[in-house]
C-alpha cells in the first residue's frame, strides 16, 4: 500500500472487492478508512473539474462520503 493521497492500481483493485463493500456495511473503520483513500481524490478531482474551488471540492467530496455512510447500513 502507498502512503498520501493516491494509491496504487493494485490497491484500488483490491480495495473495490465485494469484501471491502461488506465491511464498509458493517461499519469497519478500516473500510472507511479504505474508501475514502481510494474515491476521495476521484470525487474531488470531479468537483474541481466541475469548477469548484479547492475549499468547495474538499466540502463537496466529504458531503458525498456523508451521504455514502447515511445510506450503506
Amino acid at each position: 500500500m502507498t502512503s498520501g493521497p493516491f494509491c496504487s492500481l493494485s490497491d484500488l483493485l483490491d480495495s473495490t472487492s465485494g469484501s471491502l463493500i461488506a465491511r464498509m456495511k458493517r461499519r469497519e473503520p478500516d473500510a472507511w478508512r479504505k474508501l475514502t483513500e481510494v474515491y476521495t481524490p476521484l470525487v474531488y478531482g470531479w468537483a474541481r473539474r466541475g469548477g469548484l474551488i479547492d475549499a468547495d471540492a474538499a466540502d463537496a467530496a466529504q458531503e458525498v462520503f456523508q451521504s455514502v455512510y447515511r445510506h450503506s447500513a
